[in-house]
């Protein structure tokens, strides 16, 4: 054990830890709480991150200007959902795909006489309930989706009588929603920031629409999305909006942010939502936040030019550029997530399924899969703004539909709903959103023996403390754990911490065999090294047999439960280069055999 045996402080510690995934598919029957803790977001007490998808079923060749108006989603009393066969589509596909949360863009409560949706109320005959489609969500409990709620609201908020009839079907939905656990919360607006960031009425009317639905249902979440504009909204609000005990918006529980900066790359200032999002907005506020849109599309122009000069097309392979920028944007967000000691409660992912008619331009039709004319966009894949292609599924037209209609009316019901075909980027959110992770951090740490600190926090008055943050990735059977790892750089006065973790996801309860392995070289590139094992004892061990990466005896036999930063290593390393290795084999439910899931990280120890 020369390496390993004077460190004292090695420890592995195995209890069932809160963390965000943990609680997903777990809610208690037939309540939803939420509340506010610092940046946490708290379902029933307990902290919640999103993973969410926007969603807008809108069929090909439709309009969001005709009947039902962006709602495909009410019943009306005692009946079942009016377009229940679009829903059943898509609902069992999000659960079984890990999606927790889906952001809407309109629900209305009332209808006309002919009982077509009557937006605003303005030839109100009947009111249209929403229980239905609620309790599919909620699915009595068992993996539920939560709904966060929007009412589509256009730029003239301010006129009248528009303003009042926004705020009474706010009201109307506030009331007939509160009670129904499926709910998690009302967003007033979209991107209405984009124009009026600088107007304290605008802030005072979102202010004042939010307090009127806290005191209906004060057991919901209040949020605005606003379109990223580098936090010049979250700056003028601090300054001109409302406050109360100092605190601006406090009708406004969460802010919600569209968010599509970054590229596709692993690593680097521009990878994921870019290195300054994440501090530039832990500066400006204390609110918690979602990420109410981001995402990317799935096309590119052929030649690569503004439409219709060029024509969009599917980017290669599936969409594989679309794929890659989704799994790298996720990972960002979730080791910013607030259980990282980061601001990020997760977000909704834009969007389920392509829009047709998303695109404005005077060569755009619903009835074709248009381009963008202009703003080209380098950090997409496909290097446009294609609004109508950045679903994870392409959409086919019904052949019995005509492109304009959506009811039958000679049957006097919906038309079979459009064909939806997966994207490379729809096996991966599964993957992201259901598998379980494992996942070792390292980093530098300046505090004395024996003292604790938030991981990636690091005391700024000693001179050899160093914040870094290593990239962790999932790696399969197939792939060697400890190839081309990206080490830690440090040196022998630098004081160390390596900590294990686990995202149990939607196996959270499932025996499994973990394994903890540390690898000791005399140097990076070394064919000499040797191999410790942490003993179900709780000890590291040199291993007996020096071959064997993983061990015979696994370090823990049991359920996979939430482990979230338990310390494996604290303290200072001699020179050379060391690998933590973290694996996991859980047993197929079929009991055919294992599937094993990897993480490694390395430490690289260079002399003063």
């Amino acid at each position: 054990m020369r390496y390993f045996q004077r460190f004292k402080r090695l420890v592995m510690i195995i209890s069932a830890a809160l963390f965000v995934f943990s609680l997903l598919g777990t809610a208690s029957a037939a309540t939803s709480n939420w509340s506010l803790q610092g940046y946490n977001m708290l379902l029933n007490g307990k902290t919640f991150f999103a993973k969410g998808m926007c969603y807008y079923p809108l069929p090909v060749g439709n309009a969001p200007s005709k009947t039902p108006y962006g709602d495909y989603f009410y019943n009306f009393e005692g009946q079942d959902m009016v377009w229940k066969n679009i829903v059943e589509r898509d609902v069992p596909k999000m659960r079984a795909s890990g999606v927790n949360v889906i952001r809407l863009y309109a629900m209305w409560t009332c209808a006309a006489g002919d009982y077509t949706v009557d937006p605003l109320c303005t030839n109100r005959q009947f009111d249209i309930k929403h229980n239905k489609f609620l309790n599919m969500l909620y699915n009595n409990g068992k993996d539920p989706i939560y709904l966060l709620v929007g009412v589509y609201t256009e730029n003239n908020w301010s006129q009248q009588p528009y303003q009042s009839q926004l705020e009474n079907e706010y009201r109307r939905l506030a009331t007939e929603l509160k009670d129904h656990p499926a709910v998690m919360g009302f967003m007033i607006g979209n991107e209405l920031n984009a124009e009026f960031k600088n107007d304290p009425t605008f802030w005072e009317w979102v202010n004042k629409v939010g307090k009127m639905i806290k005191e209906i249902a004060p057991t919901k979440i209040t949020t605005v999305a606003l379109i990223d504009d580098a936090f010049q909204s979250l700056d003028a609000v601090t300054q001109i909006g409302p406050k109360e005990n100092g605190k601006a918006m406090p009708h406004i529980d969460a802010w919600g942010i569209n968010n599509y900066r970054g590229d596709s790359s692993s690593s680097g200032p521009s990878s994921g939502f870019t290195a300054d999002f994440w501090p530039g907005y832990r500066s400006r506020t204390d609110k918690p936040l979602l990420m109410t849109e981001w995402g990317v599309p799935a096309s590119r122009h052929v030649p690569d030019e503004g439409y219709p000069a060029g024509t969009p097309e599917e980017l290669p392979n599936n969409a594989a550029g679309q794929e890659t920028f989704i799994k790298y944007h996720y990972q960002d967000m979730v080791q910013n997530s607030t259980v990282n000691n980061g601001v990020s409660s997760g977000g909704m992912l834009f969007m389920w399924a392509d829009q047709w008619d998303k695109q404005g331009c005077n060569a755009c039709s619903p009835e074709t899969h248009d381009g963008s004319p202009s703003g080209r966009a380098g950090n997409f894949p496909g290097n446009w703004v294609d609004e109508e292609w950045f679903g994870i599924h392409g959409v086919t037209k019904d052949p019995s539909r005509p492109w304009d209609q959506n009811w039958d009316v000679a049957n006097n019901r919906p038309y079979p709903p459009d064909s939806l075909s997966d994207r490379a980027a729809v096996a991966t959110i599964k993957k992201l959103f259901t598998e379980p992770d494992p996942e070792i951090r390292t980093t530098t740490a300046s505090t004395a023996a024996g003292e604790t600190e938030a991981f990636f926090y690091v005391s700024p008055e000693t001179s050899n403390g160093k914040e870094i943050k290593i990239e962790t990735r999932l790696l399969d059977a197939a792939t060697a754990p400890w190839d081309d790892l990206d080490p830690l750089e440090a040196t022998t006065s630098d004081y160390l911490l390596v900590t294990y973790c686990l995202h149990p996801n939607s196996l959270k309860g499932v025996d499994a065999e973990w394994f903890a392995t540390a690898i000791a070289y005399p140097f990076k590139g070394s064919e000499t090294f040797t191999i410790y094992h942490f003993s179900p004892n709780g000890g590291w061990e040199k291993a007996q047999d020096q071959t064997r990466v993983m061990p015979s005896i696994p370090s823990y036999m049991g359920e996979l439960f939430q482990l979230e930063d338990y310390e494996i290593f604290r303290g200072f390393l001699p020179q050379g280069y060391y690998e933590f290795l973290f694996g996991l084999a859980v047993l197929r439910s079929d009991g055919t055999g294992y599937d094993i899931y990897f993480d490694g990280e390395a430490i690289n120890v260079s002399g003063e």
